[in-house]
């Protein structure tokens, strides 16, 4: 019995010792956390990094954002940091200035097909706006209208049985000058005398509707064949264009002989002159943008519509026709004596 007393004493002084022991351990720790090693009297100074809190590990892609720039406004911006008018150029002058009134200007309007009407290019690359850059600076403070009434796939026989003639001449109270391009669609449905019969009802009717008009007729596209075309479209053209000439000469019309001007040109070189690509809007690519890919293959380059540089050409080619016909002055633009008085006026 006493041994038993004996060994719990034992126990209870080792776990009081051992419970000291732990408690005095808590305090050390304690005191060692309120140490402040710049405290006043302090004789153990540490340095920054020893003090400091532990920087965490940067992670890319994880940095704080910088402060918004108060300069830069973060409200919608619908004129997207244009803030005045757009400046005044000689571009932005020529390009937004009022069409003139129709009956104080020389009137032009551009028949025909698909090679006349252009609509695979925006409106300021179709054949209405090339002439109209080549106006401005040949005929320099002439007003003139340059309109294009040209419809895609149409032949003279359509333009005339439809009753679109008469609706576009509705639209046309004056027309000084009237370009005439048709031929390959008539072709196709009703020959090449089947043609020149509607050619012929046609500039008749121009020239009835408007009087002094001076009608000038066009022939057509020429194609580089064999290198970029795939079969000889010229040959069964050329009778077409030639049918047409005689007609003109023995009517006494102008002509602007586009079919042999574009042989010229390409017999110097200038061969690109016709937009890319099946003769479908899905497929035509209107530049020279994949000849590294195609350029080898006459079928990418079998479409007979005109490029920009032949639009250019063509252009040139019915200014210069102009100058021919009617000297530095275009018709139809009246003097100011001729004007009503208020109009002369303003």
């Amino acid at each position: 019995m006493q041994l038993r007393l004996t060994a719990g004493l034992r126990r209870s002084v080792a776990m009081r010792s051992l419970r000291q022991t732990l408690a005095q351990s808590q305090r050390l720790q304690e005191k060692k956390r309120n140490h402040c090693a710049f405290a006043p009297g302090s004789q153990t100074r540490g340095t920054l990094a020893e003090i400091a809190p532990p920087t965490p590990e940067k992670r890319i892609g994880h940095e704080k954002p910088n402060p918004p720039n108060p300069t830069m406004s973060t409200k919608p911006d619908p004129l997207q940091g244009h803030t005045r008018e757009w400046p005044s150029t000689p571009y932005s002058d020529e390009v937004r200035q009022k069409e003139p009134l129709p009956e104080t200007s020389c009137c032009i309007a551009l028949f025909g097909d698909c090679t006349v009407y252009c609509g695979y290019f925006p409106p300021a690359n179709r054949p209405e706006s090339h002439l109209a850059v080549r106006l401005r600076r040949t005929f320099p403070d002439q007003p003139f209208i340059a309109r294009n009434v040209a419809s895609d796939g149409e032949s003279a026989g359509d333009f005339i049985r439809s009753g679109r003639m008469d609706k576009v001449f509705g639209t046309l109270p004056r027309l000084q000058v009237a370009f005439i391009r048709y031929g390959i669609n008539d072709r196709k449905r009703e020959g090449i005398p089947g043609y020149i019969d509607n050619l012929k009802r046609l500039c008749a009717s121009i020239q009835t509707r408007y009087q002094n008009i001076a009608v000038i007729v066009e022939t057509g596209m020429w194609v580089d064949y064999p290198r970029h075309y795939m079969w000889d479209r010229n040959a069964a053209l050329t009778p077409l264009y030639d049918a047409m000439r005689t007609f003109a000469e023995e009517a006494g019309y102008p002509l602007v002989d586009i079919f042999t001007n574009i042989r010229i040109e390409t017999e110097k070189g200038n061969w690109d002159l016709r937009v890319r690509g099946l003769p479908v809007p899905q497929h035509i690519v209107v530049d020279d943008s994949f000849d590294g890919f195609f350029g080898d293959d006459p079928a990418f380059f079998t479409n007979v519509h005109p490029n920009s540089r032949c639009l250019g050409l063509i252009a040139d080619w019915e200014v210069s026709k102009l100058k021919e016909l009617f000297g530095d002055e275009l018709p139809g633009i009246p003097n100011d004596s001729s004007l009503p008085e208020e109009k002369a006026k303003s």
